[in-house]
């Protein structure tokens, strides 16, 4: 057995119930070493399965798994595979779409919850409409039927950025089927971890707190990029939001990148568009 496997093993042992001070003596190894197998060491091994342990790790030991976890898991998920090369063949990806429905049953909240999938996990349409055996025509049309505001979210991420359409979908049937597995197993403590993935409760936070006028931290900037990436918007909109100078802020954003070439690249190509669009609408 592989070092790979037991790790495996013994995070699965751990979901099921065995206590750790069983599992340790089974694998001769300490309590730490355990922790950190299938806490650390996992994600790379299996992100699925990683996620399910952080969920379940939060619930038992609250002290020790902070909810800066939640963050460390969607990283995770978004870095899955984040160099692979751009393939449109999506034949072996698949999902069983009808437990959608099972999870929301109203139709509203079924469309609002792909579109938060969608900008957080970088879906393209394409392979989105290919997962739920679904017409691109028709998807599209009731993804904007319910959530109208997101329309230029979303035209930025289908017609500009045009993502990875296997990447996309891989991410997005990691979290999903983490999620059908918790409601199947009515386990609400890993739902709500989970939905908080593709919530955007730490931008609403910091947006309140900046009605005080404090000052901006790094982990300030890192929200703030994340909602601008994720829905794609002006800067103007983020200052708005956050209670900033639109110029100050556009120039704290770019220094704070200036040792992340991807990011500030993709910040830039994102300012750029967007001006480029206002100055053909003038």
């Amino acid at each position: 057995m592989t070092q790979e496997e037991k790790i495996i093993n013994q995070a699965k042992m751990f979901l099921n119930g065995m206590p750790k001070t069983e599992i340790v003596k089974l694998y001769n190894i300490g309590e730490r070493t355990l922790i950190n197998n299938i806490t650390v060491l996992l994600k790379d091994i299996d992100p699925k399965l990683h996620l399910n342990v952080l969920a379940h790790f939060n619930l038992l030991t609250p002290q020790k798994v902070s909810r800066e976890e939640v963050e460390q898991a969607k990283k995770d998920i978004l870095d899955k595979n984040k160099n692979a090369s751009d393939l449109n063949e999506l034949n072996d990806l698949s999902i069983d779409a009808q437990n959608l429905d099972h999870l929301f049953p109203s139709e509203e909240k079924k469309y609002k919850f792909l579109v938060k999938c969608i900008l957080t996990f970088r879906i393209s349409l394409q392979s989105l409409s290919f997962l739920l055996r679904m017409d691109e025509n028709v998807l599209y049309k009731n993804l904007l039927a319910y959530a109208p505001n997101l329309k230029m979210s979303l035209q930025y991420l289908f017609s500009y950025e045009q993502p990875n359409n296997r990447l996309g979908a891989s991410k997005f049937i990691i979290f999903y089927e983490s999620l059908v597995e918790a409601s199947r197993n009515k386990d609400k403590e890993k739902l709500n971890f989970l939905m908080e993935m593709i919530s955007d409760h730490k931008a609403q936070e910091l947006a309140k707190k900046r009605q005080s006028q404090i000052h901006f931290t790094e982990e300030d900037y890192e929200t703030m990029l994340e909602y601008l990436f994720k829905y794609s918007t002006t800067i103007n909109q983020i200052a708005k939001m956050f209670n900033a100078d639109q110029f100050y802020l556009k120039q704290i954003l770019q220094d704070y990148l200036q040792n992340d070439p991807v990011r500030l690249n993709r910040l830039d190509n994102l300012l750029c568009t967007w001006e480029h669009w206002h100055s053909k609408r003038g």
